[in-house]
């Protein structure tokens, strides 16, 4: 019996082979070659049995055909196996096995089936994909053989998407397929998978090979977001701003980003249905015009918001003390040329800002003082250049400047500082020029002054004291008696025990003369006040 499948078998004389019996009256010779079909992958070698009935004349013999490489493989008495070493064609003759019995050939074919299996089954990959957006879904299947005997299958999830088989092609190749993909919502995360199946029966096996499979990201993002935020700021204060998204798909994938003048904000997500909404708190730390931006993102799709929050219009005015508008506008800064005056010195301004916030205006009021510097003056009326004084007379050398910062005032003669403010007993020796130099920051202005002393004040001296007690008054000449010059009695209430005192000065002529001055004896409150008697000095 025949235990290794199907063989091709032929007889000659068309005697049948099975049952035939060796030496029956119809002499039959027959020959078989199996497999019908010997399937080898490319490159790979495979063995063929050829075998035969029994040869009435014992003289019979067993071969192979065929135009590869062949190696003599096991054999028996009526069987051999023969190899096909390293089959290199893809579509080699038919190998044939043949038998001679006496003078007879007989011959048995067998089909040669090369093949090789992908080298790789790969998925193109796909981006995300928006709602309604149509990609191709592509699968390669690299280098196959024989590709009549390919199936590609395309899945997504459990659904089959296309199938594709092919028609021969002579060698090895590489195929793809391809299935446009329309992307919906229920697409996302769904994987895609490509499968191909090289079959080689009923002659051979069924080989199965299968690509990565791809997970498809499905995204919707029809609108930008929508931002409320108040449209005015004040610095110092915080707000609440809320950046909304609707009809974002899938909710859990939408990612928000919120900036204040590029400053990242922290926030909070709330998911109510397909509508998101984002909540942050909103503190400027500086003014001006501040951009706020709400930005979502979902897969590759991002679309962004921008708000500014701007300033509200301001109101300059700069005012003087007396609240008189000197100008105004709607500026940031405000500027009034003004040319200093000495004046001007200690004048206050205001400036009052002020803004419009909704139905309020509030303002902010500040002052300041201004401060005019300048050099010392020495006015003429504030220190005299020409002074005259009287000898016995209390004076001081006074002396005022002008200037700012205020300014200090020394004067002085021969190196030496006298006091401006604190009088002192003019004498002779004060007479004399005197140098004033009033000093600030800004510099030195001097003056010179010229004090002269004037004897009268010896007589000026006599009259006050006349005044206070009665006296009686003598001339005394050089080398002669004392003569009376005057008496008189003055009403006081009080009496003078002693009184004495001598001047001395010197004539026109040079003379060395004195007045002598003695108190009377105190006159009773009704005695008349007699008159000041005129001092004459007697010839020589």
């Amino acid at each position: 019996p025949n235990t290794l499948g199907p063989i091709m078998m032929w007889t000659i004389r068309g005697c049948p082979l099975v049952g035939a019996l060796a030496g029956a009256a119809c002499s039959t010779f027959t020959v078989g070659a199996w497999p019908q079909v010997a399937v080898v992958p490319f490159g790979g070698s495979v063995a063929i049995n050829c075998s035969r009935s029994a040869c009435p004349g014992g003289n019979a013999t067993l071969g192979l055909d065929t135009p590869l490489p062949v190696a003599l493989g096991a054999g028996g008495r009526r069987w051999q196996s023969f190899w096909l070493l390293n089959v290199s064609q893809w579509n080699p003759s038919t190998a044939t096995c043949y038998g001679h019995c006496g003078d007879t050939q007989v011959n048995a074919s067998a089909g040669v089936l090369v093949y090789r299996l992908p080298e790789q089954v790969v998925l193109e990959p796909v981006p995300a994909l928006a709602v309604g957006e149509s990609r191709n879904l592509t699968c390669h299947v690299l280098e196959v053989a024989p590709v009549g005997n390919l199936t590609v299958t395309l899945r997504r999830g459990a659904e089959t998407l296309r199938t594709a088989s092919f028609g021969a092609v002579n060698g090895s190749a590489s195929v793809a397929v391809t299935h446009v993909l329309s992307a919906g919502p229920g697409d996302h995360r769904q994987d895609v998978t490509c499968h191909a199946e090289l079959s080689l029966r009923p002659h051979g096996p069924l080989f199965a090979r299968a690509a990565i499979p791809i997970r498809l990201s499905v995204f919707a993002l029809p609108e930008p977001p929508q931002l409320q935020a108040p449209s005015r700021l004040e610095l110092g204060t915080t707000s609440t701003a809320t950046c909304q998204l609707t009809g974002a798909f899938p909710a859990d994938d939408v990612r928000f980003t919120l900036t204040l003048a590029g400053q990242s904000l922290n926030f909070t997500t709330m998911v109510a249905g397909d509508v998101l909404t984002s909540v942050t708190t909103l503190s400027p730390t500086t003014v001006g015009l501040l951009e706020l931006t709400c930005t979502a993102t979902v897969a590759t799709a991002a679309r962004t918001t921008q708000s500014a929050a701007e300033p509200p219009a301001l109101w300059l005015q700069l005012r003087d003390a007396d609240s008189g508008v000197l100008a105004e506008g709607p500026h940031s800064q405000l500027e009034l040329p003004l040319v200093a005056n000495r004046e001007d010195n200690g004048r206050r301004f205001g400036c009052r800002a002020s803004l419009d916030i909704n139905d309020t205006t509030v303002t902010k009021d500040v002052d300041t003082q201004l401060s005019v510097l300048y050099m010392p003056e020495l006015a003429a009326s504030d220190c005299p250049g020409n002074r005259t004084w009287l000898r016995g007379t209390w004076e001081a050398l006074s002396c005022h400047a002008t200037g700012n910062p205020a300014p200090t005032v020394v004067c002085g003669r021969d190196g030496i500082t006298v006091s401006t403010r604190v009088p002192e007993l003019v004498t002779r020796s004060r007479a004399g020029t005197y140098l004033c130099n009033a000093t600030n920051s800004l510099g030195t202005q001097s003056r010179l002054i010229t004090v002269r002393v004037d004897r009268a004040g010896d007589v000026a001296m006599l009259e006050m004291l006349l005044f206070l007690h009665p006296l009686t008054i003598t001339h005394t000449h050089h080398h002669s008696a004392p003569i009376p010059l005057a008496t008189m009695s003055l009403q006081t209430s009080q009496a003078w025990q002693s009184l004495g005192a001598q001047h001395r000065g010197f004539g026109s002529r040079g003379h060395q003369r004195s007045w002598s001055v003695q108190p009377l004896a105190t006159p009773s409150p009704m005695s008349p006040v007699p008159s000041l008697g005129t001092a004459t000095t007697p010839r020589r």
